[in-house]
């Protein structure tokens, strides 16, 4: 089998056109807007979904029809592209006409928030301090103060409140104006596998945004679909791509690292490359390991919705 690409390149080579990549280049106003990055052509052509949607949000902008009607997906917000530890990142900013925006959906990169609305007002300040509770937290400040270990794997049953814990650091960290991409996984995988298939430019556009976010949140992680495609376009570059450039990546899973590996061994020809997945994470986490989340957190979501 062809090596993979472990590069941001490896999602931008298709849904261009040359004419289309010459006409970002020659842009004299974006050429402005982008020199304090200092990139080359290269960079933009390796990073083109990226920039072209960059391009797209700050026109938008010069022809605004002022906050009341601001035609944006998300309103009263601008794109930002910051370029850190030698990678280019899309950011969600409030708009210059509304900076007293501090609403937390900002940080979280569209469409990619995939918990309830409700659970916005959370922070970790607000969870009770009990020892499931701390051990989680631990490992969270572990991936964020250990460069060359930023990954966490939270392992346990369903219900345990694992993608809740998971939301309120997220929240948190969004404060410090990262953007954060927290995805449900089997839904956002069968959404890209069909894009790659169907609409290949925003396939590119999505993964882009999956593989340089500051924070990409993995939950119910072992339920997507499992199948050559899937592994080969989607997950081993999306993992590859954010271990090479060390970000902080967080799965939640019911399954353990074993088992994730007997999930993608569905074949003899998939056994090979199972072990490859479960590598990578193992390589990544923090030194305390896998956390399990045990059962009994529950209890204060119920809590939290009486």
């Amino acid at each position: 089998m062809k090596e993979l690409n472990k590069d941001f390149s490896f999602f931008t080579k298709m849904g261009k056109s040359d004419e289309a990549f010459k006409k970002l280049c020659q842009d004299e106003e974006l050429r402005r807007r982008l020199s304090p990055l200092k990139l080359t052509d290269k960079d933009i052509f390796d990073n083109f979904p990226l920039i072209d949607s960059y391009h797209d949000d700050y026109q938008a902008c010069e022809s605004c029809p002022g906050k009341d009607k601001c035609p944006k997906e998300l309103p009263l917000t601008m794109v930002e592209i910051r370029k850190e530890n030698g990678v280019l990142h899309r950011y969600i900013v409030p708009c210059s006409k509304n900076d007293s925006l501090k609403d937390p959906r900002y940080s979280f990169l569209e469409p990619y928030r995939d918990f309830p609305e409700e659970w916005l007002d959370n922070s970790r300040f607000s969870l009770p301090r009990t020892k499931r509770v701390m051990t989680v937290f631990k490992s969270f400040k572990e991936a964020l103060n250990d460069s060359d270990h930023p990954w966490v794997y939270l392992e346990g049953e369903e219900n345990a409140g694992k993608s809740f814990l998971l939301s309120s650091f997220s929240i948190g960290y969004g404060k410090t104006g990262k953007n954060i991409a927290f995805v449900n996984t089997p839904q956002r995988f069968d959404q890209l596998k069909f894009f790659s298939v169907k609409e290949r430019g925003t396939f590119d556009d999505l993964m882009v945004r999956l593989a340089s976010a500051p924070l990409l949140v993995l939950d119910d992680f072992g339920k997507e679909f499992h199948s050559d495609y899937v592994r080969d376009t989607i997950l081993l570059p999306l993992l590859y791509v954010r271990a090479n450039h060390k970000l902080m990546t967080f799965f939640s899973s019911r399954y353990s690292l074993g088992q994730i590996e007997k999930l993608w061994s569905y074949s003899a020809l998939s056994k090979e490359k199972a072990p490859e997945i479960v590598a990578l994470i193992k390589d990544n986490i923090a030194s305390t390991g896998p956390v399990i989340v045990e059962k009994g957190f529950e209890s204060y979501l119920s809590s939290k919705k009486s």
